[in-house]
């Protein structure tokens, strides 16, 4: 409150500001609940957000990163996106569209203003300002190009397309300014780590017991079928695996904490269904490796290898269904990938490589006829190679999506928003080499290289999937990490613990 005191504006003092809002919610919601229950909950939800924005917005931020944790998102065989918590059916609206952009924006009025008193730059840099500003000019940009080229104007700005990204890069400002301090980013990823570990060992606990849960639109049901989730523990996995190996400052409570919790991410990636999570996972700790001494890599690589076997084997042993025995599941899913190279042709009628490789070959196609400027969003293409027997595509319809993110890119934005994709992900890895090596701080250092190895995975991941667009989850995570690691880095300018006077 004395950010706005000193902008001249007079809020009330907290226990009045509680009274009144008490009153008014009181009063808001009792009038909305005569009309509707739902109207009655947006109201009390929007007062109660209008003033936590003026008195603790450092609580609206935890309270994003907890949703983007607790809620699932995207496509699963027993749901529809649309039926996911982060989409609003009333004029196709992301949740997080109503509260990361009024944050956003009151936060950027209040260092304007600071900026104006005291004469100083207005807005924290990080090493990513530059091409992260330019890639989200160009995703409006192409989205009026796609209208133009003749899309319907409700598929070039609908869900699918790339105001999750735009939004997502709206997170990554917003945490860069309000992460003022590598010790306030450090607090915040605690945060979001113990409550990916809540969630893993929820969804373990779904598995074995074999049963539905609690709000299984809201928070899941289990690791198979869950792609961002999963991938959410491909993140906070390869973090918590550098804190092992390099944060020894760590205490022995925490260390085994984050060891159990690290287990259970591995182990709800290895049963899963999904295969972009492990190979994110497999490439992640490969470039993790890379950056501790050979002795570490030998005894922690021992050590992960027989944990995750045992756990594996324990948790087959005592889920009494042979059928989804994890390691029966993960044969059959690599086992259509040996398939595929060999004969060159699908021998599995449930085979998903086979609609990947062709889903290619139709994007490819697309792609040709407007290789510089793309076709805009909201375009779609015609299936040809996987409308073949046994492909999986004979029911698709037309293509609005490739299975491969640079691709996906090349085909809406043309080459320039493919180069500038390129140029956001090689500039973090390239800012990131360079900084991370030189904290001083362990925690810091170990809490930056698993996000660091996460966008080598991610990296990865693009070639078999376009999880960067299409779900609010998965390109909000990314950039949290990404924001996480750049703000960390500010070590650098404060004290070792990354300490100053300014505080979240």
């Amino acid at each position: 409150m004395k950010a706005w005191d000193s902008l001249g504006v007079r809020v009330p003092s907290l226990p009045n500001l509680v009274l009144l809002a008490g009153a008014s919610l009181a009063m808001f919601t009792s009038l909305g609940i005569l009309v509707d229950v739902r109207i009655g909950l947006v109201f009390a939800l929007g007062l109660g957000y209008a003033v936590l924005l003026l008195v603790r917005p450092d609580l609206l931020l935890y309270g994003i990163v907890a949703l983007l944790v607790i809620g699932i998102d995207g496509w699963a065989p027993d749901r529809s996106p649309d039926d996911v918590i982060f989409r609003l059916g009333v004029g196709r609206i992301y949740l997080l569209e109503l509260l990361v952009y009024p944050l956003l924006a009151g936060l950027l009025f209040k260092k304007l203003a600071l900026a104006r008193d005291r004469k100083r730059s207005w807005v924290l840099r990080t090493p990513l300002d530059g091409p992260m500003l330019l890639f989200a000019l160009l995703l409006p940009l192409f989205a009026f190009y796609g209208v133009f080229q003749g899309n319907a104007f409700d598929h070039a700005f609908g869900y699918y397309e790339w105001r999750s990204l735009f939004l997502a890069v709206a997170l990554y400002f917003l945490l860069a300014n309000m992460l003022e301090t590598a010790k306030a980013a450090n607090r915040l990823f605690w945060w979001f780590f113990v409550l990916v570990s809540l969630k893993a060992a929820y969804f373990l606990m779904l598995y074995m017991l074999d049963m539905e849960g609690l709000l299984p639109l809201v928070l899941g049901t289990g690791p198979q079928n869950e792609g961002p989730e999963n991938v959410m523990f491909m993140l906070a996995a390869l973090a918590g695996a550098a804190l092992l190996v390099i944060a020894r400052s760590l205490t022995s409570a925490r260390r085994v904490f984050v060891l159990l919790s690290t287990l259970a991410m591995v182990v709800n990636v290895g049963l899963s269904l999904k295969r972009n999570p492990q190979l994110g996972l497999a490439c992640g700790l490969f470039v993790l490796a890379l950056v501790v001494p050979m002795r570490q890599r030998l005894k922690w690589g021992a050590l992960a290898a027989l944990g995750v076997t045992v756990a594996v084997l324990l948790t087959g042993t005592f889920v009494e269904r042979p059928d989804l025995a994890p390691i029966q599941q993960t044969r059959l899913r690599y086992g259509e990938v040996i398939e595929f190279l060999e004969h060159g042709r699908p021998t599995l009628e449930s085979g998903t490589v086979p609609f990947h490789v062709y889903d290619w070959m139709d994007g490819w196609d697309a792609i040709r006829q407007h290789p510089l400027l793309g076709a805009g969003f909201g375009s779609e293409f015609q299936r040809y190679h996987t409308l073949f027997p046994y492909v999986g595509g004979e029911e698709a319809g037309p293509g609005g999506l490739i299975h491969n993110q640079y691709l996906q890119f090349w085909w809406k934005m043309g080459l320039v928003g493919l180069c500038g994709f390129l140029w956001l992900i090689v500039r973090y890895l390239r800012a990131g080499a360079q900084l991370i090596p030189t904290l001083r701080n362990r925690e810091h250092k170990a809490i930056a290289w698993g996000g660091y190895a996460a966008m080598w995975g991610l990296v990865a991941m693009g070639f078999w999937g376009a999880g960067w667009v299409g779900n609010t989850k998965i390109p909000a995570l990314v950039l949290f990490s990404m924001a996480t690691a750049m703000c960390l880095t500010r070590e650098r300018s404060s004290g070792a613990d990354g300490s100053r006077s300014a505080h979240l």
